[in-house]
């Protein structure tokens, strides 16, 4: 998956939760921050979220073998889904 598909697909499934926190787009967050540390996202909306994002890209992942923080942050996602 290229990561402008990916991004685009990051943006809708957190658009709730950015509007909550007052945050128009991705865009306005740093990229290699943890979304829970942030606030975007608590513990149970984080794992909510981790499966949407299985579902919408078609793509499995095997969670336990990435740490938190590349599971948490913008980049680290990117890093997993848009792998060559």
């Amino acid at each position: 998956m290229n990561r402008e598909a990916f991004l685009e697909i990051l943006e809708k499934a957190l658009q709730g939760h950015l509007q909550a926190h007052g945050k128009a787009s991705i865009n306005e967050l740093d990229f290699d921050e943890s979304l829970i540390a942030v606030g975007i996202l608590d513990s149970i909306k984080f794992v909510e979220f981790l499966l949407e994002l299985e579902e919408k890209t078609g793509i499995e992942v095997d969670f336990a073998a990435h740490d938190a923080l590349t599971l948490a942050s913008i980049n680290g996602l990117v890093s997993i889904y848009c792998k060559g």
